[in-house]
């Protein structure tokens, strides 16, 4: 038994000994892949860094012209606000013309609705002429026929 059992223990030794190497083994593969994975991550941050370093200098480009920016509108309202009273004396002067312009197109309106009516009567005696004309109510001097 004593060689038996030298053996079993052989075997037992010779399992656990493989048992350790291939933990030891699955181990380190664990710590290569976590080790790679917190590389991975590493790298993702430090390219986040530069993107958010990169886009800080567009930004901080951006303000920079929208400072120039509303400093020339600054400069252009305040050359407007000078058009703007300007043209409110000259407003003043057209409004009073404006008056005396509506006036005379108030005029013109009314005899243009004469020359309107006038237009339309004279039209529509035409109308009522051709139409007797051609019920055959005038002779052949052109003067027209009393039915009654």
């Amino acid at each position: 038994m004593s060689s038996y059992s030298s053996i079993k223990r052989q075997e037992i030794h010779k399992n656990r000994n493989k048992n350790f190497h291939l933990k030891k083994y699955f181990e380190t593969q664990n710590l290569a892949a976590q080790n790679d994975e917190l590389q991975a991550h590493l790298r993702n941050e430090e390219n986040l860094r530069f993107l958010i370093n990169e886009r800080s200098i567009k930004i901080s480009q951006e303000a920079e012209e929208l400072k120039v920016s509303k400093e020339k509108l600054d400069e252009h309202t305040r050359r407007l606000q000078g058009t703007v009273e300007e043209l409110g004396r000259k407003n003043y002067y057209l409004g009073q013309e404006g008056r005396v312009l509506r006036g005379r197109v108030r005029d013109y309106e009314g005899r243009n609705r004469f020359l309107e009516g006038f237009a339309l009567m004279v039209f529509m005696l035409g109308q009522l002429i051709v139409g007797l004309y051609l019920l055959g109510l005038f002779d052949g001097n052109n003067v027209c026929v009393t039915i009654f």
